[in-house]
C-alpha cells in the first residue's frame, strides 16, 4: 500500500510539473503585407500600433 501511494505521488508530481512548463507563450509571430485601397503593396517606412485586447 505505501508503495503504491508513493507510485501515485510521483505520477502526480511530474504531471503537474508538466502543466506548469506548458504556459502561454511569451513571443506571438504575426506577417502579413501592406497595401493600400486599391491593394497595390505600400514600400517604405510606416508606424504601426498592434493592440491585443483581454476581455
Amino acid at each position: 500500500m505505501l508503495r503504491f501511494v508513493f507510485i501515485f505521488g510521483v505520477i502526480i508530481l511530474i504531471f503537474s510539473a508538466s502543466l506548469s512548463l506548458a504556459g502561454i507563450p511569451k513571443m506571438i509571430n504575426y506577417q502579413g503585407m501592406l497595401t493600400d485601397n486599391s491593394g497595390t503593396p505600400l514600400d517604405g517606412n510606416f508606424n504601426i500600433i498592434f493592440k491585443i485586447l483581454i476581455s
